[in-house]
Parts: C-alpha cells; sequence; structure tokens
C-alpha cells in the first residue's frame, strides 16, 4: 500500500522519513504492511513503500529516522472523553496519583506530596493547596483522607486533595470554612458533605460536623475556588500544558468536556491569535446549563475553526463508579461510608433539568441544524440514562423514576 496523502505537495523535500520497526495504518488488513511514513511541515505526504518514499520525498535535508524492531508508529489518538485543560491543571499541581503514573500508597505519602507543592514556586503563589489523582481503593488506609488528615498538612492554608475521578474530594478546616459547610448545612442536591456524625434536634436541623469528603455537587464549588485561587501566571498555562502532555501521549484530538463559557472564549481568543490556530484539534462540550442562557454564544459546528470547533453541549447525569456515586440499578457491593446496603447512587440533575436542557439544546443552537449538534449526556450508569433516553426522540415528558432514585 502506498499512498501520496498530499500530492498538490512538492516532492523531494520531506522533513523527515519513518521507516522500519511495525507501521500501523488502520488501513485494509489485506493491504501489506507500510513501510514508511515521510512528513513535511508537521503534515503526513507520503504512506507507503519505502523505495518510493526515499525516490519522491527524500532530499538532501530530509531527516531519516529509522525505528527499532521493537518500536511502533501508530496514528494520532483521538480523546472521546477529556478535559484538556483539566490535564493542564493536573500537570501543575500535586500529583496524588498510585503506581504506576504516581507514587502515593497511604495517607501519609498524600500528606508529603501536597505539603511539597506547599513549598513550590506555584504552591506558594496559590491561594489554596492543591492535589489531584489520589484513590481512596488504593491507599493503605482503604479509605478517603478527612479534614483531620489535612490540617496536618495546614491549618493556614485551604487544602484540597481531589479524588481520581474529579467527582469527589477532601478539604481541611479552613477549606470547608471557606465553603461555610457546617453542623447546619444541608447536603445540596445531587451531591452530599459527608459527616463525622449523623443526627437531628427539635430545634433546629443538625445534619452532622462534616469530616471533609466531598461528593459531586458538595464538591464542585471547592474545586472551583481551588482553582479561582491561583495565580493567574500559573492558571493560564492550564490549556498549554494539556496540549503539550497529550501530544506527547500521541493525541491528535482532544476534549475539553463540560466547559464553561468562559473557557470557550478562552479557547477561541487562543486559536484567533496563532496564525496556525491550535497545534492539536479541540472538541468543545459547553456546559447545558450556560448554554442555555446564552445559546448564540456556543456555534456549534461540524467544522474546525484554527483547529477548534464546539461539537454541542454536555450534562452530567450522575456521577462516578470509581467514587461510587454512579446511579446504579442494583445496590454497590460494598457502599460508602454512611450509606446502607441498598445504597445506588443517586442523579446529580432533577429529570426536569433535563428535560429543559435537552429542549433548550434542541430548539435553538446558533441555528445549527440538529444532525451538527451534539447533546453529550456524562452518565455512567443506565438508571441514570434511562430517563434521559426519553427525552430525545420527542423530547417528552419523562416518566417517574424508579423508587429509590436520587
Amino acid at each position: 500500500m502506498s499512498q501520496e496523502i498530499s500530492p498538490g505537495t512538492r516532492s523531494g523535500d520531506a522533513d523527515i522519513i519513518y521507516s522500519g520497526g511495525s507501521i500501523v495504518a488502520v488501513a485494509d488488513e489485506k493491504s501489506a504492511a507500510p513501510e514508511a511514513v515521510a512528513v513535511k511541515d508537521g503534515r503526513i505526504v507520503f504512506v507507503g513503500n519505502l523505495t518510493q518514499a526515499q525516490a519522491k520525498w527524500q532530499g538532501p535535508d530530509t531527516r531519516m529516522h529509522d525505528l527499532l524492531p521493537d518500536q511502533a508508529l501508530l496514528p494520532g489518538f483521538i480523546d472521546a472523553h477529556g478535559h484538556i485543560t483539566g490535564t493542564g491543571l493536573q500537570a501543575t499541581i500535586a500529583n496524588l496519583l498510585a503506581a504506576p503514573d504516581g507514587n502515593v500508597t497511604d495517607i501519609a505519602s498524600l500528606q508529603d506530596k501536597l505539603r511539597a507543592f506547599a513549598e513550590s514556586e506555584v504552591g506558594e503563589r496559590s491561594d489554596w493547596i492543591i492535589g489531584f489523582g489520589y484513590d481512596d481503593s488504593m491507599l493503605t488506609e482503604g479509605r478517603h483522607p478527612t479534614r483531620d488528615d489535612l490540617d496536618a498538612v495546614s491549618t493556614e492554608k485551604p487544602v484540597l486533595a481531589i479524588h481520581q475521578s474529579f467527582h469527589l474530594g477532601a478539604v481541611n478546616s479552613l477549606g470547608l470554612e471557606r465553603l461555610k459547610y457546617t453542623a447546619t448545612t444541608p447536603d445540596p442536591k445531587g451531591g452530599v458533605i459527608r459527616r463525622r456524625l449523623e443526627r437531628a434536634t427539635e430545634s433546629e436541623p443538625v445534619y452532622g460536623e462534616p469530616n471533609g469528603v466531598l461528593e459531586e455537587t458538595a464538591f464542585n464549588p471547592a474545586a472551583d475556588l481551588a482553582v479561582a485561587g491561583m495565580d493567574p501566571i500559573d492558571s493560564g498555562q492550564f490549556l498549554a500544558m494539556g496540549l503539550l502532555t497529550a501530544a506527547r501521549f500521541g493525541f491528535t484530538t482532544v476534549q475539553e468536556g463540560g466547559a464553561s463559557l468562559e473557557v470557550l472564549d478562552l479557547l477561541r481568543q487562543v486559536a484567533d491569535a496563532h496564525p496556525d490556530g491550535l497545534p492539536t484539534d479541540v472538541v468543545v462540550y459547553v456546559k447545558a446549563d450556560q448554554a442555555m442562557k446564552a445559546p448564540d454564544t456556543v456555534q456549534a459546528s461540524r467544522e474546525y475553526t484554527k483547529g477548534l470547533r464546539t461539537a454541542g453541549v454536555k450534562l452530567l447525569l450522575d456521577g462516578s463508579p470509581q467514587g461510587r456515586t454512579a446511579w446504579l440499578t442494583e445496590p454497590y457491593l460494598t457502599a460508602p461510608d454512611g450509606q446502607n446496603e441498598n445504597y445506588r447512587g443517586y442523579a446529580t440533575l432533577p429529570d426536569k433539568d433535563v428535560l429543559a436542557q435537552v429542549r433548550a439544546g434542541f430548539a435553538r443552537v446558533s441555528g445549527v441544524s440538529r444532525t451538527a449538534f451534539t447533546i453529550n449526556t456524562a452518565s455512567f450508569s443506565p438508571e441514570a440514562v434511562q430517563p434521559a433516553e426519553q427525552f430525545l426522540p420527542g423530547l417528552i415528558t419523562p416518566r417517574e423514576r424508579a423508587s429509590g432514585g436520587g
């Protein structure tokens, strides 16, 4: 198989020709595997026979790169679900991941990582001490860090340890104070403030003193405050860091899922500021509740403009199976702390809000036809998807959720 990708390009001037190893073209299985790939100005111009590649594309300045026998050259990956600015955030704050992507093994090593971030240049500039990636199931203690664990990191700055799912997290006592979460604060709809003790009195509701662990809509304000508290010098690099990290792992199309209108505007500004646009294609899904308020701003399209396009909107219907907040049809094998044996997770968005957002999305998105507009339902469970499925064919009123749902 030989294919000239850019026929109009002058031959004999490829910047680099790759050969050897294993070159995977994701083509017809009956076709012979290509022997060479020629690249010019960052674009593939030829895939096929090595002799042809050299005859047509090797010039005096062309670099020949011989892959080792155990190396492979693959097509670029397309990110089907991601958050490119979140990737940049992750690369900037404390790494709380377990092996093989990190070395946090227990609460003590998690605390050490957060302390090290606090002492770094980025940490000193930040209002909050922030880390991402811990997995309670991978910690020796088999639990989430609590406010007491994070108070041991700092009592002078708010601390946020973000769960690997980014649907949960834990804050210290000062973080709870910033959020104004107390024993008399009820759980928000679609979220849980985990407690040291749950009880009630006749005089006033007392839900229990928060233990620092926050789920879903109770967690989101903590993440918003912590990221907003970072110095613009650092937060302004999230996109560049995210794109660089994605490129290192071979991604040529990435996603910014659940973007705010502010982030969408910043992405457009960055793309417009560069003559060639973004170095990697970015697909954006805007938060549905924000898109409802400013539908003309979304401008959904199938076409990229300088490497950027808005594909549609995103609804978050339930939580994370990792964090055991996803809404299931059957109870979890092991319920999280504070829940009984019948716990099945919960919805993060009421049916009426889902229906309103879906209807608004289809009714008006800057004049784009329905075929060019995508409703991205970020749900991990059939229980959450079942009500949403009813909205899509005729946008009819959803049936009542099964008893016991969120």
